[in-house]
């Protein structure tokens, strides 16, 4: 019985009890004076409380329903994009993704503050990793691909090119295969490809389904060169790679990402 209720029923029994007598005496009648007061006070405090936890729901739902902040990387040349348009979830909870995406972390260092590169998720949910650029001078660069993880069919390192999570010792992981992931080829460091060949910035695409495929030749990357080399030179046959996927030449439509070097300055911010 609710605490309310049994007051009320207590003094009830009290006034059942004492119907039958003529007249109460003085110290019986200020002690059911006392209850009666007693009563009314503490229904008055359930009402109180009552009121008070239905405001306390009420405001907890509406803070649950807004959206929560996000942490974005924004840069100058990077318009906000909606990323329901493409049919994807953003990291953000708002449907509005500014810039350059959801910051995710700084991936060449443990410490925030001297790290160098920038992770993050794309408005369209692609990952990606740059360098950071401060200055309106400053350009930010997406990251390359570790080359080992590349390899093609062909015999010579032509034609379409792939990656999976179960080739090569330098591969990716196999969380981007369903994200995707936005890189460029960067080339050797006595020979660097040009940042503004649209060609060098490569993709995988998001849930793309995986193939077996038998490696013909792969890069092996030293300290000045990158050398194509035949599986055919090798004496053991190479064994079928699955789960394979073939990269496309970067589409910023899909992707969210451009495929030229980003103009800083390149800052994080919070919305929501």
């Amino acid at each position: 019985m609710k605490k309310a209720m049994f007051i009320p029923f207590i003094l009830g029994l009290l006034v059942a009890c004492t119907s039958g007598v003529s007249a109460l005496s003085g110290a019986d009648a200020e002690r059911l004076s006392a209850l009666e007061v007693l009563a009314a006070q503490q229904t008055t405090q359930i009402a109180a409380l009552q009121e008070a936890m239905t405001s306390l729901k009420s405001q907890v739902d509406t803070f649950s329903a807004r959206p929560r902040p996000a942490v974005f990387v924004q840069a100058p040349r990077a318009a906000n994009v909606s990323a329901l348009k493409f049919g994807r979830t953003s990291s953000a909870s708002t449907s509005e993704c500014t810039g350059l995406g959801t910051l995710t972390g700084r991936p060449d260092s443990s410490n925030p503050i001297t790290s160098n590169l920038l992770a993050g998720v794309s408005c369209t949910g692609y990952v990606y990793v740059m360098t950071q650029a401060a200055t309106a001078a400053d350009h930010g660069l997406l990251q390359s691909l570790p080359v080992a993880s590349l390899f093609w069919t062909s015999s010579d390192c032509t034609g379409p090119a792939y990656v999976s999570p179960n080739y090569a010792a330098g591969s990716l992981s196999g969380g981007v295969f369903v994200n995707g992931v936005v890189f460029r080829r960067t080339g050797s460091p006595a020979a660097p490809t040009d940042p503004n060949d649209a060609s060098t910035y490569l993709y995988v695409p998001a849930n793309a389904p995986g193939v077996t495929v038998t490696p013909g030749s792969f890069i092996n990357r030293q300290t000045n060169t990158e050398t194509c080399v035949s599986y055919a030179a090798f004496t053991v046959p190479p064994q079928p790679v699955d789960a394979a996927v073939q990269v496309l030449v970067n589409d910023p439509v899909v992707t969210g990402l451009p495929s030229e070097p980003i103009a800083g300055p390149i800052v994080i911010g919070t919305t929501g």
